[in-house]
């Protein structure tokens, strides 16, 4: 292709974003903690390079199985929650609040694979892995003043 064929394509394409609106759009996903309840998502965990013993696990809403109060505003497919979990203090001891927050993805992965390897376990998710969570949201205080998701527990997807 030529320059002058590129140059007519960017004039047509500009031409054709001038009668866009916003209803064409997209809206910006939500990056709020998931409400209360069971949802099926694809869920990534990667380790966080930036603080050894971290890992962060991306949750992207597909469906509501179901709410714990039938009210509360579902997500949008496509919305994220993030958790950002610590096996390690501060002070390089561990933290068992951590470690038992991530074996809740883990354990099931683990399972599935056949493998104890933590590894093995992150290369799975990679891609996303379709989890079943049932989550809950601690609420914000003054250290902490954002909603925080909370994992109880996590099941592979059928």
């Amino acid at each position: 292709m030529n320059t002058t064929t590129n140059q007519s394509q960017d004039q047509d394409e500009t031409m054709e974003m001038l009668d866009e609106t916003l209803d064409d759009l997209a809206d910006l996903p939500s990056t709020a903690p998931f409400p209360a309840g069971a949802h099926l998502a694809s869920v990534k965990i990667k380790r966080n390079a930036k603080k050894a013993g971290s890992y962060i696990v991306e949750m992207t809403h597909k469906a509501v199985v179901e709410l714990a109060n039938p009210n509360a505003e579902e997500p949008k497919e496509g919305d994220k929650s993030t958790l950002f979990i610590h096996t390690k203090k501060k002070d390089g001891q561990p933290n068992e609040i951590g470690q038992g927050q991530i074996k809740i993805f883990f354990k099931p992965i683990a399972a599935m694979l056949g493998s104890n390897s933590l590894n093995d376990c992150l290369a799975a998710t990679k891609d996303g892995l379709d989890m079943i969570v049932v989550c809950g949201v601690k609420k914000g205080n003054e250290e902490y003043p954002n909603d925080q998701q909370t994992v109880n527990k996590v099941e592979l997807a059928e």
